[in-house]
């Protein structure tokens, strides 16, 4: 795992942040996000690793979200699946939202991070930003490309990583955190659609 190759241990940290790691075998236990967010940032600064947050979303596609990922996976379009993420995203990670920019002759895909706590959230947002294009990248295959990537916070260091990662140009100190994307994409069909499903689980969804 990633805390091993960075000679961490993932129960010590959680502990330390007061998070029970019983989180790590229990997905439906609630976790303060806050929390969640001192556990990145210690991680990196034991670590020495201000990516650490960007490499861990490297193992994480939409099924890491559960039901919430399959009801994601059966979106009618782009444009359905921010739809569904901003409806119920709360129920996963409360404060986040996507929020759509049209500019030009592209969109920016912006991803909004608010919590009540005050509380260092540049690993957490690495981490959501990291998410949301594995999992855009899982649902749409290769129709999925971005042309840049932008990000409030500043610079880090190996910021080359940023553009491998991503495959673009990655822009820090900007005004918004966002994936830049053609407005086309806002039209793309995930690649698996089962209506009978998607019925099922925002049934599930909507009682909560």
């Amino acid at each position: 795992t990633l805390c091993r190759k960075n000679k961490l241990n993932a129960h010590i940290l959680l502990k330390r942040c007061g998070i029970d790691p019983l989180v790590l075998r229990r997905s439906d236990l609630f976790v303060d996000y806050a929390r969640v967010a001192e556990v990145l940032n210690l991680a990196a600064h034991e670590s020495g690793n201000q990516q650490f947050a960007i490499k861990l979303s490297q193992q994480r596609d939409y099924l890491v979200f559960g039901s919430f990922g399959l009801l994601l996976s059966q979106a009618e379009s782009f444009q359905d699946l921010l739809r569904i993420t901003n409806k119920y995203a709360h129920l996963h990670a409360p404060g986040i939202k996507l929020q759509e920019h049209h500019l030009d002759n592209q969109v920016a895909l912006e991803y909004q991070l608010r919590l009540s706590k005050t509380v260092d959230l540049r690993q957490l947002i690495e981490l959501g930003m990291g998410v949301v294009y594995r999992a855009a990248q899982a649902l749409f295959k290769e129709a999925w490309q971005i042309n840049k990537v932008t990000f409030a916070h500043p610079e880090p260091s190996n910021s080359q990583f940023y553009a491998e990662f991503f495959q673009a140009p990655v822009f820090f100190a900007q005004p918004l955190t966002a994936l830049y994307i053609k407005p086309a994409i806002l039209d793309l069909q995930p690649s698996e659609q089962r209506t009978q499903l998607k019925s099922h689980l925002i049934e599930q969804f909507a009682a909560q």
